[in-house]
């Protein structure tokens, strides 16, 4: 909520600023004028950007809420059965996605199953958030230099896709991941 209430804040101030500054040009407007205009639009922007992001926030809250809601109704599965669904996978690839997932959504880890579609866990709607997360999650205990990595949602199903993806990613690093596990 401070971050809506900051981000809005500094784009009010920029609307007043401009438009204080702009009157500063008019020869029939006074510096009050000025700043009294500067002051309402500015005012009027930063409750319209404050009323956007609000309202995205709340999306977001509920999206989240729902899916969680979903997952902790489910039966669990536990860890064998979840590997024994990506035999070609690095195990530890597969335990830290899946650790990974659950974590980003706050529910035990037993009830992400492998036949999850990554719409159905939010990732559509959750994006930005679990990306970030999730990228975290994977290269938390490597030795990787902070460089900036696309990992992105578009052509991604499943977790098998988020899996090859997520190799391929740590593969262009060049990494040995049994050889950079923690």
């Amino acid at each position: 909520m401070r971050g809506i209430i900051g981000c809005s804040a500094i784009v009010g101030l920029a609307v007043f600023a401009v438009a204080f500054i702009a009157s500063l040009f008019d020869a029939d407007t006074s510096i009050a004028e000025g700043a009294g205009l500067g002051g309402g639009l500015g005012f009027c922007i930063a409750l319209a950007v404050f009323i956007c992001a609000l309202r995205d926030n709340l999306r977001y809250r509920r999206a989240w809420r729902a899916v969680q809601r979903e997952l902790q109704a489910r039966p669990d599965v536990t860890e064998g059965e979840f590997l024994d669904h990506f035999p070609d996978h690095d195990p530890e690839l597969v335990k830290r996605i899946r650790k990974g997932i659950a974590a980003s959504l706050d529910v035990p880890v037993t009830k992400i199953h492998p036949a999850d579609r990554l719409r159905d866990l939010g990732f559509r709607s959750l994006a930005p958030p679990i990306w970030s997360f999730l990228l975290d999650h994977v290269m938390e205990g490597r030795d990787v230099p902070a460089q900036v990595v696309a990992f992105g949602s578009d052509a991604l199903v499943d977790i098998e896709d988020l899996l090859r993806h997520a190799q391929r990613m740590l593969d262009s690093l060049k990494l040995d991941d049994k050889d950079n596990m923690v």
